[in-house]
């Protein structure tokens, strides 16, 4: 069988694997110039920088933990998160502990007052009114916008909207970088190829490139949703309507980093994060690379519509706007060395970091997206309805689409 994969992320990864060791003849079909998708080790600030996935969520608990077990790994925890006022003044390390703690039950509450409501919620639309039930009489935009859990006026606060099967532990680090989980052996992995339209029929399916075009007995598109919802890619004949309402009903959410290397660190060592609230209600996190990495490295989060803003302004104002805030706290931080800044919403080869369900938006929409149509398989993290937006939900769409075809 000669199969086709559309994307070398996680999901092209796995499911190509998976082909070559029931036989299958595999060729994958990358549009950028390297592999990984929204994996991207960068190592040009002389350490690896993960600019998109960088943890295995959960440690342990999580399966892909074992694929991981032989290379140089840490354990961060979420919770050993060391909190700035908006002065620049720290708190101390019990304290930010009790303020992350109440992020994280104001969040439970949240969820549990959304399943409960008859209309859909987004998280802010249900912190908001956490806060006014409990008479709380500060404003609740701005608590909400200082709690570092994404764009919370985009997510939907239903518990199996913001992960299906949570993954509960430690965030497992990978400090020589994510893309050694990545394995192209007996695979013939074409890069700089850009898939632009798709011919199918029943049996066979023909993918015309910018090198010329590739015919197939079944393809599995790994493309992120953003790409499938952008139509960068056109079909002959066209999906049926009801996988292009699946792909509309679901959202894509930006996150971006900011990776700043600096003579000296001025930061303290030993938290694993770093979260400097600032003036105007917004919370700015940073990872904290010399704990992870024994480099003087920050790497900061652009979340939302915040991140969307930025890439709009481009990356120079992105990193004025980082550096101000981290000075706010370190008066005598330089200027760094080297910057690195990812675009993922801007990117035409994702057009987001990840996908989001919307309220009102049930999981079966991420079933419908997973569905064959014809020869055409359908994998990536937005096709898991149990972990949406993971690496471990791409690593698992992709054997199970592989799984599909090879199976007996």
């Amino acid at each position: 069988m000669q199969v086709g994969i559309i994307g070398a992320g996680m999901a092209g990864c796995a499911a190509a694997r998976r082909l070559v060791q029931g036989g299958a003849q595999v060729t994958v079909l990358e549009a950028r110039d390297r592999p990984g998708g929204r994996i991207w080790t960068d190592r040009s600030l002389g350490c690896p920088i993960d600019l998109g996935a960088a943890w295995l969520h959960g440690a342990e608990a999580n399966p892909l933990s074992a694929r991981a077990r032989s290379l140089e790994h840490l354990d961060s925890d979420v919770l050993n998160n060391l909190f700035f006022n908006p002065l620049g003044e720290p708190l101390t390390m019990e304290l930010s502990r009790q303020v992350q703690e109440a992020g994280l039950d104001l969040a439970a509450q949240a969820m549990d007052l959304a399943s409960r409501s008859p209309e859909p919620l987004s998280m802010a639309e249900a912190m908001g009114r956490v806060f006014l039930e409990s008479g709380n009489p500060e404003p609740w935009r701005a608590r909400v916008r200082s709690l570092p859990i994404a764009d919370m006026t985009a997510f939907a606060a239903r518990p199996d909207a913001l992960s299906g099967k949570p993954l509960e532990g430690l965030e497992r680090f990978l400090p020589g970088g994510l893309d050694q989980l990545l394995d192209w052996r007996s695979c013939n992995l074409l890069l700089s190829t850009p898939v632009h339209r798709l011919t199918w029929t029943d049996s066979k399916v023909e993918a015309a490139t910018s090198r010329g075009s590739f015919r197939f007995d079944r393809v599995i598109l790994t493309l992120p949703l953003g790409v499938l919802q952008g139509e960068r890619v056109q079909f002959d004949p066209p999906l049926p309507d009801w996988k292009k309402d699946a792909i509309r009903a679901l959202g894509t959410e930006v996150l971006n980093k900011v990776a700043l290397r600096f003579d000296q660190a001025v930061w303290p060592l030993e938290p694993d994060f770093l979260s400097l609230n600032q003036p105007d209600g917004e919370t700015d996190v940073f990872f904290n690379g010399h704990k992870a990495l024994g480099q003087p490295v920050l790497v900061g989060f652009v979340v939302g519509q915040r991140a969307r803003a930025f890439e709009s302004a481009g990356s120079e104002k992105t990193v004025e706007c980082q550096l101000a805030s981290l000075r706010r706290a370190f008066p005598g931080l330089g200027r760094p060395q080297a910057v690195l800044v990812s675009s993922w919403g801007s990117d035409p080869y994702s057009l987001g970091a990840y996908c989001l369900r919307p309220p009102g938006v049930e999981g079966e929409a991420h079933d419908l997206l997973a569905r064959p149509v014809g020869p055409l398989g359908f994998a990536g993290e937005a096709t898991s309805r149990a972990y949406p937006g993971t690496l471990l939900g791409a690593w698992l769409s992709g054997r199970r689409e592989a799984d599909r075809l090879v199976s007996p």
